[in-house]
């Protein structure tokens, strides 16, 4: 069994125990083990036992191991734009349709909130699983540039957006700006990163938010000014309406949106107080509703409500699709860095897959640190919705 042991409150101080508690987060998600000889178990896919109180049970019987993911090709860093840029010019690389923007089949890796755990292991981990593109949500530490700098190295395209904790507690904004000039054209808060290849529109919301509505903190008026819920909106919609609408289009937020539930466990409920309460950012909401008017939004990530609920709530949901195809993934698993009960140290990853343009799997994925694909709990499928 993977037992639950605790990982992190929603205000993270330390890891005191890196064991993994694998959940479903109240999801009628399949979780699938990837077994060693592919076609000898239900052609390679084993499902595995999922506890009433929503824990992983792993049968002692399955084969060990699993086989290495072949790679998939790398990318440039991508380019920025912000307000004033001029926007891309359609069919200037050829002609431009949705089909061949990019790779006919598009792999992200989403790393939640790190709170320090990313490391040269996760470096090394990349390069064996190879995804086309890598986006961060945020809380990389609390302010300290080793994280920051280690991403500047990384050598696939990447995008970011800081999270609360990124403010070091510093109400001057000196060490926000000190984040910022490390990241560099890596983060995206506020504007549009267009990662090409492999053909990827990431609108960064609003930068270093704690959720609960609309606030700023000192450091962030500090740095940006006093801007207000309206205006926030408006830079995000116009980051996306700025987008090549060849593309597929992802925000990438440290906060989600209000309207996806009021509970504990919902996708940004508050789960460290009672009453529990939608803790989500208005501003965000209020921006996908316009963007909507113009083009449709197909995937939402972030983080900052950690998985594992305070007062021993259980999991929280990560996963919602609403009736307008929009797909919203919080990606907080902490502690990212975790091992099993058989001490085999595992690393988390939430993974999108795009398919000719269009979002067609999400799911979050424990990997060994040889690239081994240990554990997979798939979200939601394309293929499955089109067999009912």
């Amino acid at each position: 069994w993977i037992e639950d042991l605790g990982g992190f409150r929603h205000e993270v101080d330390a890891a005191e125990d890196d064991h993994f508690g694998l959940g479903a987060g109240g999801l009628a998600g399949e979780l699938e083990r990837i077994a060693d000889e592919v076609g000898d178990i239900l052609d390679g896919v084993v499902l595995v036992i999922v506890r009433q109180n929503h824990r992983l049970a792993l049968p002692a019987e399955l084969p060990d191991g699993s086989p290495q993911l072949r790679g998939r090709r790398r990318g440039g860093r991508g380019r920025n734009l912000g307000e004033g840029q001029p926007l891309p010019r359609l069919g200037q690389d050829g002609p431009k349709t949705r089909k061949n923007a990019g790779l006919a089949d598009l792999n992200i890796a989403i790393a939640g909130d790190l709170h320090d755990q990313w490391d040269a292991s996760d470096h090394l981990l990349l390069d064996l699983i190879r995804p086309d593109a890598l986006l961060l949500v945020g809380d990389f530490s609390d302010g300290h540039s080793r994280i920051p700098t280690l991403l500047t190295e990384l050598e696939l395209p990447v995008a970011c957006i800081a999270g609360n904790h990124d403010t070091g507690k510093d109400g001057s904004g000196q060490r926000l700006r000190q984040q910022l000039e490390l990241l560099g054209e890596l983060h995206c808060g506020w504007g549009l990163r267009q990662l090409t290849p492999p053909g990827l529109a990431v609108v960064g919301c609003r930068p270093f938010t704690a959720g609960g509505g609309f606030t700023l903190s000192r450091a962030v008026r500090a740095v940006y000014g006093p801007v207000t819920q309206q205006e926030s909106a408006e830079r995000i919609c116009r980051a996306a309406l700025a987008a090549d609408p060849a593309l597929p289009l992802v925000l990438l937020a440290h906060s989600g949106p209000t309207g996806l539930g009021t509970q504990a466990g919902s996708l940004c409920g508050r789960d460290w107080k009672s009453p529990s309460c939608d803790w989500g950012d208005r501003d965000l909401a209020l921006a996908i509703t316009r963007i909507r008017r113009h083009r449709s939004v197909p995937l939402v990530v972030f983080g900052h409500m950690h998985h594992t609920l305070r007062r021993f709530l259980g999991e929280r949901q990560s996963f919602h699709r609403d009736e307008e195809g929009t797909a919203y993934l919080n990606c907080a698993c902490v502690p990212r860095h975790g091992s099993d009960d058989r001490g085999r140290s595992l690393r988390h990853f939430s993974w999108i897959r795009f398919h000719d343009g269009e979002l067609s799997q999400v799911s979050h994925r424990w990997y060994g640190l040889t690239g081994d694909l240990l554990y997979e709990q798939t979200l939601w499928s394309a293929a499955a919705l089109s067999r009912c």
